[in-house]
């Protein structure tokens, strides 16, 4: 996308530069990210609700006895899927391309790539969730779509990755801002992991326990790796947006970028796994050489926080985002101190790990993507303002319900590990005191998807009044040329 030269062009100019744009400019060229956040609220919703069925099994067992599809084994993966594949990843894609246009003084680059990505995209999760309610389970956890599935995955991605990097290409010349970073780190660490763990575990899989090595690699790199570069890509970007300010230290900001590419993909693997004892020993250190990385992230975003003005009424974004921050120093801490041994041989097979997944998918990432779209959607549909009760309403409900769910899960699976590692104590016995954990974490399930359904509803409305708008100036429009034609 070259400029023309013009006869005004300043002096030492590049010949090739690409104008800068309005922000303006960049919005309505990034209309077409609306797909994008709106398939992937419905399928956070949708997953949310798959996860509420699953939970419900533990309470009654036969509830679901006579339907095979909606059994602990099928609805618990399909849940997961769905809201990695159906929300995390169009959703974090959604607001990487606006940001990689925002920050870089550029259009959105390959529009038809994106509607493309997009559909092969969701074409391939309706397949993955549908593939998994009817049996078809590859049995590697985040991973369980089938290889048809997963071919439509890859396949979409391709074309959207593709337009996000000719957007970083056609960025204004100049040092990349922090974000842009993670921005650009993210675009190529998924297709990374998702091929090579494609390959080792579906097409052509390895044998015995190194399965089960490659599928922790994939976990901790898709989870503490993918989602926390699209995270954190967030978190820099917005946090001096809300402060006025410019960031607190961008040399904390490349000490926690490198320390998350060099360390961040060693962790994962349980200190207890049956395998050589080096594989645990490396993955132990490089959980630990991440903990520097995240305390100076949190110290970062928040001291860059601290500089906002503090009697300013805060918008909805600003109350999602800096609770993501929040909940990915805690989720990662939890992932840092269930590593060594000692602890592992008794959070290991418990709730605790559940808790510290549902702490970072939805508590950091989801929550951050959930404020970067509020923040987003009214800038690309500009008449469409946010409803301040709902969201406000769908904050709450979603952050009690994070709480709800987390807490009870990590200190009934700490319980119940110990009780686990007590031979005097009955399996049975520690079974019903899980219980009390799950029924906590069930009302979380349901806060939470309350909050789901609150943060689609308002996005539906703003995109119903920008719709609405439009469609009437069109039509006023069209009336005026007529009525001049006549």
């Amino acid at each position: 996308m070259s400029a023309t030269i013009s006869q005004s062009q300043p002096a030492g100019t590049a010949p090739d530069a690409n104008p800068a744009v309005s922000p303006a400019e960049t919005d309505l060229s990034a209309r077409v990210l609306l797909l994008l956040f709106l398939s992937a609220a419905l399928w956070l919703v949708g997953g949310s609700v798959l996860g509420l069925i699953s939970s419900l099994n533990f309470h009654k067992p036969t509830l679901f006895a006579d339907c095979a599809a909606f059994s602990y084994g099928r609805s618990h993966p399909a849940a997961i899927n769905a809201l990695l594949y159906g929300f995390a990843a169009p959703a974090g894609l959604g607001v990487l391309l606006w940001l990689a246009a925002h920050l870089g003084q550029a259009k959105l680059t390959g529009i038809p790539l994106v509607i493309l990505g997009w559909l092969l995209w969701n074409v391939g999760v309706t397949l993955g969730v549908v593939g998994i309610f009817l049996g078809d389970n590859t049995g590697h956890e985040w991973l369980e779509f089938p290889r048809y599935a997963s071919a439509f995955l890859f396949a979409g991605y391709l074309p959207i990755g593709l337009a996000g990097l000719l957007t970083f290409k056609n960025r204004q010349p100049g040092p990349l801002q922090m974000a842009q970073w993670f921005i650009l780190a993210a675009f190529f660490w998924f297709p990374w992991i998702f091929t090579t763990a494609s390959l080792l575990l579906v097409i052509w899989p390895v044998r015995g326990v190194m399965q089960s090595v490659v599928g922790w690699w994939y976990m901790n790199n898709f989870g503490n790796v993918w989602l926390v570069l699209m995270g954190l890509a967030v978190g820099f970007a917005f946090a001096p947006k809300f402060a006025k300010a410019p960031l607190y230290s961008r040399d904390m900001g490349l000490f926690t970028f490198w320390s998350l590419i060099l360390f961040g993909s060693w962790a994962g693997i349980p200190a207890a796994a049956p395998v050589p004892s080096w594989i645990p020993a490396v993955s132990t250190l490089g959980a630990f050489l991440m903990v520097a990385a995240i305390l100076a992230t949190f110290l970062n975003l928040t001291k860059t926080l601290r500089q906002a003005d503090r009697h300013a009424v805060r918008t909805i974004p600003e109350l999602f985002i800096p609770f993501g921050v929040l909940a990915f120093t805690v989720a990662s801490l939890m992932a840092v101190v269930s590593q060594p041994i000692a602890v592992s041989v008794v959070t290991n097979f418990t709730w605790f790990i559940p808790a510290q997944q549902e702490m970072l998918v939805y508590g950091f990432f989801t929550m951050t993507m959930i404020g970067a779209i509020y923040y987003i959607v009214p800038r690309l549909a500009p008449v469409a303002g946010t409803d301040l009760l709902l969201g406000k309403a769908s904050f709450l409900l979603c952050a009690i319900g994070v709480l709800f769910y987390v807490v009870p899960l990590a200190v009934g699976g700490i319980i119940q590990g110990s009780s686990m590692n007590d031979a005097t104590v009955p399996f049975l016995n520690v079974v019903k005191g899980s219980l009390m954990a799950i029924r906590g974490s069930t009302l979380g399930e349901l806060l939470m998807i309350l909050g789901n359904a609150i943060f689609l509803l308002n996005l539906i409305l703003m995109l119903f009044r920008f719709f609405k708008t439009s469609t009437t100036v069109f039509l006023a429009g069209a009336n005026k040329t007529v009525g001049v034609g006549a």
